[in-house]
């Protein structure tokens, strides 16, 4: 038999099919069409795709949902019943988060671990269309003021030149760590990645953008993300906290937040985090990098509970206030390093401090903290490899990795 009437009052983007089984006994509606397409200008349209095993029956879709892309109807007629919510497809469910990103006054955050994110995708790829803007005019600013207002260096204070992290007697301290817990097994962990959707639309996405940008339907001249991983995209632009999230990040801040002011060094943040993440090394770096960056623009963070608990790891002539930026560069450059090989990550640590130096001046420490991280993820990821975490340390190996001897003046570190 044929079905009589397949009404609909919207046009739908895609092809799916649907199946209904009534109350009766071998009673079956099977319904399969393609959308209609979008320019259509009938609000209805009547179509007779399939076949019933059953008497003639009128078929009705009504939209009745809130979300304009999925439909509920029921059934008439020969049979009766209902048929429930239908899903997005993945690709349409996606492209109505790269859309809703555009009016969502509400930054991103996830709320939990998730490693495959498919909304955090859509709303990252809007985020990083305005890198560009931002950073022209940060740029802008940056070179009014230096002409406008030139402030020289204070003379009591000088950058340093030497690199303040042994990087090899780090990870002898972190072997040293690894073995006071044996209750837990160090593991690399899995990185983030591109959920499926994301991966389809980075190949194409540029120009959809581009369309919507010249239609005047986005303001933002779109970002060629040229399918860079979705890792160093965020970690480049500092948004792991709130598209990486592990989840441990709140776990962690309470227990630093029990330490003593100054008190905090490299391996300290390391074991907290190392514990809470059971040994997974690529979540136990994350969350000491999400936890400290969490605010990097804040104008007062020199005042920050948690900052006043971190030592003071730079290389200089005198201890500034601001503590965060050395910590959080040296724990994102780890994290790349642990990722990358050794000369990816080190080049990118590098290219990282040619833009700063645009932005922000030049600070010869800040680039060897970057590069001393990429270096000490690097040797994590052989420890892990070569499973040396399970060598007994003698007396003799190097634990002591901070080296802050370029200055004779060394109070208050």
């Amino acid at each position: 038999m044929k079905i009589n009437n397949l009404s609909l009052n919207k046009s739908l983007p895609y092809t799916f099919t649907v199946q209904k089984k009534s109350v009766e006994p071998k009673d079956t509606v099977e319904i399969s069409f393609s959308a209609l397409s979008e320019t259509d200008s009938v609000n209805k349209k009547d179509i007779s795709p399939g076949e019933i095993p059953s008497d003639n029956i009128d078929f009705c879709f009504d939209q009745h949902t809130s979300n304009p892309l999925s439909v509920a109807g029921h059934v008439s007629g020969g049979t009766t019943g209902t048929i429930s919510r239908l899903p997005l497809s993945p690709e349409i469910e996606f492209k109505s988060f790269i859309k809703s990103s555009r009016t969502d006054t509400k930054r991103y955050l996830q709320d939990d671990y998730k490693l495959v994110d498919p909304k955090g995708d859509a709303y990252l790829i809007g985020e990083l269309d305005q890198v560009p803007r931002k950073l022209i005019k940060a740029l802008y600013e940056f070179t009014c003021k230096n002409k406008d207002n030139v402030e020289d260096v204070k003379e009591d204070f000088t950058i340093g030149h030497k690199k303040p992290i042994k990087t090899d007697a780090l990870a002898n301290k972190i072997i040293e760590i690894i073995q006071e817990h044996p209750e837990i097994e160090p593991k690399m962990g899995e990185e983030h990645k591109w959920s499926p959707e994301a991966q389809k639309y980075l190949y194409y996405g540029f120009w959809d953008r581009l369309k919507d940008f010249v239609k005047g339907d986005y303001k933002e001249f779109p970002a060629p993300l040229l399918l860079r991983s979705k890792f160093f995209l965020l970690l480049a632009c500092g948004y792991t906290n709130r598209y990486m999230v592990t989840g441990k990040e709140g776990e962690l801040e309470k227990k630093l937040l029990s330490c003593p002011d100054g008190s905090l060094q490299i391996h300290d943040v390391f074991r907290e985090s190392y514990i809470l993440n059971k040994g997974d090394i690529y979540l136990t770096l994350l969350t000491a990098e999400n936890t400290l960056a969490k605010n990097p623009y804040k104008k007062d963070r020199d005042e920050d509970p948690l900052q006043k608990k971190l030592s003071y790891i730079r290389n200089d002539s005198k201890p500034l206030g601001d503590k965060y930026g050395g910590w959080y560069h040296f724990f994102g450059a780890a994290l790349y390093g642990l990722l990358r090989s050794g000369f990816t990550s080190k080049s990118v640590v590098i290219t990282e401090a040619f833009g700063s130096l645009f932005l922000e001046g030049p600070d010869r420490q800040e680039t060897l903290i970057n590069v001393a991280g990429a270096d000490f993820g690097n040797k994590l990821k052989k420890m892990l490899k070569n499973e040396q975490w399970k060598n007994v340390l003698t007396g003799t190996d190097d634990r002591n990795y901070m080296d802050l001897s370029e200055f004779t003046s060394q109070t208050d570190r």
